[in-house]
């Protein structure tokens, strides 16, 4: 089992994701329609035929292999983050050429529309997939199933074991995005307009009254709390737009 510390440095992308979900009107470039961030069971279902529809699978290699949506390709974590012996730390994005090789090998192409899904704890790691996907220039290609692994199954709807015999895809265009941002980028921001701090841990570790192996007790001052938990119902699936966007006001991130 994964360890909690490796976990901390992707908490944000959840929150990330929720904005994209609460707030995204954007076009979708392959269908004509809107892009969707976050994308239903039946959505799925209805699409599972479609020639360019990449299904990626996130979660404990055991699961995938005892069970998961027919189709689904299963994604190692440790093909999309590494860590840098000269910085120590976890989570950080490869190299672009080592990611488009990475995807190119679960069948990514530049037309591919592509659905994360995840099992049990994992929506952690399959938002973060989702921005990788969108660093590589595919995020208006790329969604996440609500609910994931756990939904689909209690809907009742199909289930396999055998793994797809998958055609390497080709990324022929590269896009990279300005995302990702460090330390001293979120130092000099903290305090300029229009710029808003999220902290996704859970409320103990943001307010200092729980630590965990290779953290710090406490929080980056101004850094607004938004535990990642709390953008998911009872059924694990995201809030509506509106309770979302109440959540991210109430901690003072606004619209612009």
């Amino acid at each position: 089992m994964r360890s909690q510390r490796d976990l901390l440095a992707t908490l944000a992308a959840v929150g990330l994701l929720t904005m994209q979900a609460a707030c995204g009107t954007e076009e979708d470039a392959n269908s004509g329609g809107r892009y969707q961030p976050v994308v239903t069971t039946e959505w799925l279902a209805d699409r599972q035929s479609d020639q360019n529809l990449i299904l990626l699978h996130v979660g404990e290699d055991s699961t995938y292999e005892r069970e998961h949506i027919p189709g689904a390709r299963y994604v190692r974590i440790g093909d999309v983050l590494v860590r840098r012996a000269q910085s120590g730390l976890r989570n950080e994005l490869p190299s672009p050429e080592d990611l488009r090789g990475a995807l190119e090998a679960l069948g990514v192409s530049d037309d591919s529309r592509i659905v994360v899904s995840w099992d049990d704890d994992w929506l952690i790691q399959a938002a973060r997939l989702v921005l990788t996907l969108d660093y590589m220039g595919l995020g208006q290609q790329a969604s996440v199933l609500d609910g994931g692994l756990p939904l689909w199954k209690g809907e009742g709807r199909p289930l396999t074991t055998e793994v797809p015999t998958v055609q390497a895809g080709t990324l022929t265009r590269q896009r990279l995005q300005d995302m990702p941002v460090d330390a001293e980028w979120v130092a000099e921001h903290l305090q300029s307009p229009g710029h808003a701090l999220v902290d996704a841990r859970s409320a103990g570790l943001y307010n200092g009254e729980r630590t965990l192996d290779e953290t710090t007790a406490g929080h980056i001052p101004g850094a607004a709390s938004i535990p990642y938990g709390d953008i998911l119902d009872e059924s694990q699936r995201f809030r509506s737009p509106e309770e979302l966007l109440a959540l991210f006001e109430q901690a003072g991130v606004t619209p612009g």
